[in-house]
Parts: C-alpha cells; structure tokens; sequence
C-alpha cells in the first residue's frame, strides 16, 4: 500500500485499507509523523489539515485543555490525542464528565457544580503531578466553557482557578469552524433527541442573537479573546472545508502501512 492509495481513500471518505492505524469508527487519525499533526474527523466529514500543531510541545504537556463550540470536533479531536499520547499514564475527561454536555446546561444552580467540579479536578492534577510530572490529562472542555456559559460566574474563584493552572505544562487547543459552516455543524444533526433542539432553541434566545451562525461565530470570537488575556499557551485550530488537502502535512506513511503489512 502507497502513501497516495491512502490520500485517493480519504479523500473519497472511504477507509481502503484495514489496518490497526486506520480502522476506528467516527474518526481517522493520521498524526503518527514526528513533526506536525493531521486529523479528519468522518463523523462530520470536517477535515483538519493545516493545524500547525507542535507535537513537540503536546509530548511536553500535562495538561491539555480542548475547547470549542458544538461540532468544532472536540471529542474527535480528543481520541485522536488518545492515540497520541501512546506509553504515557494519561486521564481522559469527556465534556460530560466534567458537568459540559448539553444535557447538563440547565440544571439549577450549574455555574456552582461546574466551579466546584474545576476545583476538585485541579486538586487530582496537582497531587497526581507531584508523584509523576509525566502524567497526562486532556479535559474535554474546562475553564473557557465555564466562562462562556456562566450566567453568573463566580469570578474570584475563576481568577484563583486560573493561577493554579498556571502552575502547570497546560496547552489549551481549540478546533474552529468557518463561518460557511458553523450553523451546520453546530446543528449535530446525527443528535436526534428532540430535546437537544429544544436545547438550542433556549441557547439562542438566551443569547438573544439571531441565528446559530450568528451565536457560534460569536462564541468563537469570545473563546479567541479570552485565550489572549489568560497566560496559557494555546493553539487555534482552523478548519478546512476541502477534504482533498487532509494530507498535507503527512511527511510519510508508518513502514507498517506502506509495507501493507498493518
């Protein structure tokens, strides 16, 4: 198997070889090559070519902060740094997991819980980093979506929040979508549940703005200017709408893979 059988196969949005690199559900991770990352997320079928993320500087973090608006691709974002994180002690937390997931946005009183939670978590980190700097921990939504969402944010505790993650090798990384297609995505049609439109539906007057496209651009904006002020390292990841360039970045193919042997 050739390098341009595995571009012809992904760009077609058809996995064409059976391997242990490639054969996962929902998600294709090409990230493997030592010096820039490559995603696409077939969930979506929104590709991530050009991230510009140092992996370098991944390999070199103990906490790894995912944020984003619905459908940016967050989750797949977070499996394909699963992967990434191979021969490390590494904890993975899932928005759900840390009082994010949607179902969760109504529930009296949660800007408390959420803080609460953030508290608890830093306090794992800290004493799990004391015994091995080496440990890893990638939160799927963290303090940015605390602050996002809060209605009455608890704004001492944030700002001591803060200081503590400071302490730490943290690496926020946000995945971004175009404003051609925030709406889409951010409508996670595959979500059937009626009370997830209901859910947007309080979300976009709550925001009082007109549209999804309008709220989530916005979101996004907010998200960039808060990373600017906080003092953590992060990286902005832009989408491509072009599933043809996914591979750009790959430099070359696992020996395993070219060899067909995978």
């Amino acid at each position: 198997m050739t390098r341009a059988d595995v571009v012809e196969g992904v760009s077609g949005g058809v996995v064409i070889h059976e391997s242990r690199w490639l054969r996962k559900v929902g998600t294709i991770a090409l990230q493997v090559w030592p010096v820039k990352a490559c995603f696409v997320d077939y969930a979506s079928g929104l590709p991530y070519s050009r991230l510009s993320m140092d992996v370098t500087r991944f390999t070199k973090a103990q906490v790894v902060i995912i944020e984003g608006v619905p459908g940016a691709g967050k989750t797949s974002l977070q499996e394909q740094l699963r992967l990434a994180a191979h021969g490390r002690s590494a904890s993975f937390f899932p928005e759900e997991a840390l009082l994010f997931g949607w179902i969760h946005a109504w529930l009296p009183g949660i800007d408390e819980l959420r803080m609460s939670l953030m508290q608890r978590v830093v306090d794992h980190i800290e004493h799990s980093l004391s015994e091995s700097p080496r440990n890893l921990f990638v939160l799927n939504r963290f303090h940015i979506s605390y602050l996002v969402f809060a209605r009455s944010p608890d704004m001492q505790a944030y700002d001591a929040l803060l200081a503590r993650l400071r302490k730490f090798a943290v690496l926020v990384l946000v995945p971004q979508l175009a404003p051609a297609v925030v709406a889409e995505r951010a409508l996670h049609v595959e979500r059937v549940d009626p009370l997830w439109r209901i859910h947007l539906d309080k979300r976009l007057a709550q925001s009082g703005f007109r549209d999804l496209a309008a709220m989530y651009t916005a979101e996004q904006d907010k998200v960039r200017q808060m990373l600017a002020t906080q003092q953590l390292p992060y990286e902005i990841m832009e989408g491509s709408e072009l599933p043809h360039l996914l591979c750009t970045e790959v430099s070359e193919l696992p020996a395993a893979i070219a060899s067909g042997t995978a």
